[in-house]
Formats: C-alpha cells, structure tokens, sequence
C-alpha cells in the first residue's frame, strides 16, 4: 500500500504500476550496499535526496508503517522512478528472499519535498518467509529518468516475535513435591490464532500438550501441573505451534529445585 504527500510548493503525481526496467529485487538489494555504478550515496547527492522514516517499531502481528521522504534540490522538475523492497537478511551476509516490494513513477517539482507513505501488511510478510526475529533489509532506490542518476536510502530492523511467559506458583520447588505453573500469552494479531502449546522439562517434566485457541488481544492463561524428580537448576520451557500464522513462539524460565 502506498500514497505520497506533498510537503512543499509544486505540483506531483504518483502513477502506481511496475515499469518494465524495474530493478530485480537482487538488484536492488546491491544498488542498497553501493553494489552497483551509477548510484550514489544520498548525502553526496546534489539533485535529489532520499531517506527512510517508520512510523513505529516494527512487530510481528502488526503492519510495518513508514515514509520515504524524497526532496528534488534542482530548481526544475523531474520525472522519478521509485523501486523499494524489504528482503529477509542473515546477520552478517547479504538479503536473500524478498518479502515485499513496490515500484512508482513520481513526478516532482522544482525543490519540493514528497512524501510517500507505504504500508507492508502483515499477511504479506508472514507469507514470505519472514521468519521469528528476523532481520530485514528495507531499500528504496530513486531513479532520476532524465540523468539517470540514481540515490539510495535503507534501513535494517527486526521483526520481534511475541514470548510466552512462565510463572511458577511456589517460589520454593522441592524434589518430588506437585508443582504448578502458568504458561501465559497475550495475542497481538487482529485475527484469532490456534495451534498447539508444549511444555516440557528435564528433571521437571516430561512433556504437557494441549490444543489452544485464542481470540485477538485475548490473554491465554494454561496451568501446568508437575512433580520435580531431581534437584538443582532445571529450565522448564513452553512452545506454542501456531498454524494461523504459521509461526513457532517460545519462552522458558530457571527453576532451582531443592
């Protein structure tokens, strides 16, 4: 989803569309990493300046808001080609799969500042393999139809899956004495979600399963009964396998049995 504004004097339009020599989202992915001749770091740009802005933090559940913010510093129009996508990064080594991606024509005045404002829903990148906690790379190319200069801007940032908290009822736990926890997790999706929950510990806990259904912004509270059968410092941990979204949540805590 897209929609531009116009923050000073001049006319503009916004032509929605994929023109046929739109980069690859390969190919963007490079022109972000200077990987490519003809571009240009926004900074060093004298004719048009691009940059990034979110709206909020980005979390999973939720849409991913932001501007590009687009100036054009000559004082006669221009004709823009705007490529933006968001591709799923590994930590220390270049995008791999492409998430989302937009491409615009926008025509802009004589020093004037546009805005456009984009909108990544969360069915699209839940779909495209946006996986738990990952990093993603955000990178808008501008293209100056004209010169064919182009600027580039982008921005990496982490999708955060939610946690699932645990509780233990007694602050002191004895070996071979009932135990209960709760395994708590409050749905931040504007859909109802369902999947399975596990819970299981060695030394505590062998494993607890149980289907779950939970309605959107409702708190799911499950209890978990168990008998310690050894001593020391055990992790209990939970899981909660989702199907809608297809997503794995976690969460675990320290308990020392005495």
């Amino acid at each position: 989803m897209t929609d531009l504004e116009r923050t000073s004097r001049g006319a503009y339009t916004e032509e929605a569309g994929t023109p046929s020599h739109a980069p690859s989202a390969a190919r963007t992915a490079r022109l972000a990493s200077g990987g490519d001749e003809g571009v240009v770091a926004r900074e060093a740009s004298k004719g048009v300046d691009v940059s990034l802005q979110f709206l909020k933090p980005p979390v999973a559940g939720e849409n991913i808001l932001f501007n590009i913010i687009i100036t054009n510093n000559d004082a006669a129009p221009k004709v823009l080609k705007k490529h933006v996508n968001a591709q799923n990064k590994e930590y220390n080594r270049n995008p791999t799969a492409t998430i989302w991606e937009a491409h615009d024509d926008v025509k802009i005045g004589p020093n004037e500042t546009v805005t456009a404002k984009h909108e990544i829903s969360f069915k699209e990148y839940m779909q495209k393999e946006a996986t738990e906690d990952s990093l993603v790379n955000l990178a808008v190319v501008i293209e100056d139809v004209k010169s064919q200069q182009r600027v580039l801007a982008s921005e990496e940032f982490n999708i955060r899956s939610p946690t699932l908290n645990i509780q233990i009822q007694n602050e002191s736990v004895i070996i071979n004495a009932p135990q209960a926890a709760t395994v708590s997790f409050v749905n931040p999706f504007n859909t109802a979600v369902s999947g399975e929950l596990i819970v299981s510990g060695s030394g505590l806990l062998e494993k607890a399963q149980m289907r779950v259904t939970i309605q959107p912004r409702e708190t799911m509270r499950k209890p978990v009964n168990f008998t310690p059968k050894m001593t020391g410092y055990k992790m209990l941990s939970a899981s909660l396998v989702l199907t809608n979204p297809p997503t794995v949540l976690h969460g675990f805590t320290t308990i020392n049995v005495q």
